[in-house]
């Protein structure tokens, strides 16, 4: 599955950015390229698939998303993409891709400055 490979690049170019003293802007600047890669094979794909238990699909893709805006203390974007997604598509996700987003969400509401949101979805993930 290509569109994965372009998720976990995403992901891998995020926290390299993270931990990268000297150019961690530049690593960023890759990120969105690889999500809207990803973002673009979903889009073909057209649902939300679960071939090798990869829930690849527009759903993860978003999911993914929150991560990477997370990764890179980018919190108020990480919640705007939480809102995007629908609760019909996070019902058919795995549970434990469901609360993974969920506690990507409380920390992108911390980071946010929202921490009375932030504790109220943890507890929705617990």
């Amino acid at each position: 599955m290509l569109g994965m490979l372009f998720l976990k690049a995403a992901m891998a170019q995020a926290t390299a950015a993270e931990a990268d003293d000297h150019h961690p802007t530049a690593l960023a600047r890759a990120v969105p390229g690889f999500l809207d890669q990803a973002d673009e094979h979903a889009n073909r794909l057209g649902f939300d698939g679960d071939e090798l238990w990869t829930s690849f699909g527009p759903t993860n893709c978003k999911l993914y998303r929150v991560a990477a805006h997370v990764q890179l203390s980018e919190g108020a974007d990480a919640v705007a993409v939480t809102a995007d997604i629908p609760h019909a598509a996070l019902a058919g996700l795995p549970r434990e891709r469901r609360a993974h987003l969920l506690t990507d969400r409380a920390i992108g509401e911390k980071q946010a400055g929202l921490r009375t949101e932030a504790v109220a979805t943890l507890l929705k993930a617990e």
